[in-house]
């Protein structure tokens, strides 16, 4: 089964799991949600795919996204929230890549709280993106 996603990130580590999943054509990223100027929106064309960089998940993107019939949205540092009208325009909603313990290490700054907290160990959490940030089903960590 080849899935088509839509991605969205914006930050250098960000473009690196889009590199990830693009070199492994498991899946097909069929578009790509990222901020304007940002890596992944550099890596993003050079590839040439679909890159979009609203301000705003409104409307007008969803009217953009629903004829690409996408799957799946993987999210991994984006930044912005996905509301239930943005998640319905996928086949299977979405999923994010948390670089921390979730629960214990939600937000913006999950790699600074662990190390501020002296862990010993982290963990990589992928959970479905949900109404509220980090705080989706875990699928694997």
């Amino acid at each position: 089964m080849n899935l088509h996603i839509m991605y969205a990130g914006s930050i250098n580590a960000s473009k690196e799991v889009l590199k990830c999943i693009v070199d492994s054509k498991m899946c097909t990223v069929k578009c790509v949600l990222t901020t304007k100027n940002s890596p992944v929106e550099k890596y993003s064309k050079s590839k040439n795919i679909m890159t979009i960089s609203p301000d705003k998940l409104d409307e007008s993107v969803r009217n953009t996204i629903v004829p690409l019939k996408l799957d799946l949205l993987v999210c991994f540092a984006y930044g912005k929230y996905f509301g239930p009208k943005f998640l319905s325009c996928f086949k299977y909603s979405g999923v994010n890549i948390h670089p921390s313990n979730l629960p214990r290490y939600r937000g913006p700054s999950p790699i600074q709280s662990t190390i501020l907290s002296d862990e010993k160990f982290s963990a990589t959490t992928l959970q479905v993106i949900s109404d509220k940030i980090d705080s989706g089903n875990i699928i694997f960590q």
